[in-house]
């Protein structure tokens, strides 16, 4: 429910585990703080079978819940290594 008042870290929310274990000061810029925050970069979907590809915004609905730089961040997760495309 937006505007609902909750404690950080919201239980089930991205950044929880991360927020537990290193409070509310915590950036995930690398490993282990990362830990449990959600990383969104380069994410596209093909909605058509045309082949056109969409870009998919994200919209923050809580800010005072999930902060940019703490819970969430627009770029790669550190120490990452991605699958190469297509899985095999």
């Amino acid at each position: 429910m937006e505007g609902t008042e909750q404690d950080y870290p919201i239980i089930q929310g991205p950044g929880y585990l991360s927020g537990k274990k290193f409070g509310t000061n915590h950036t995930g810029d690398k490993f282990p703080e990362s830990d449990g925050d959600v990383f969104l970069w380069n994410n596209k979907v093909s909605t058509t079978l045309n082949g056109k590809w969409n870009i998919i915004s994200f919209k923050n609905v809580e800010p005072a819940w999930w902060k940019e730089g703490r819970d969430y961040h627009f770029k790669p997760k550190p120490e990452y290594k991605p699958y190469p495309y297509p899985y095999r």
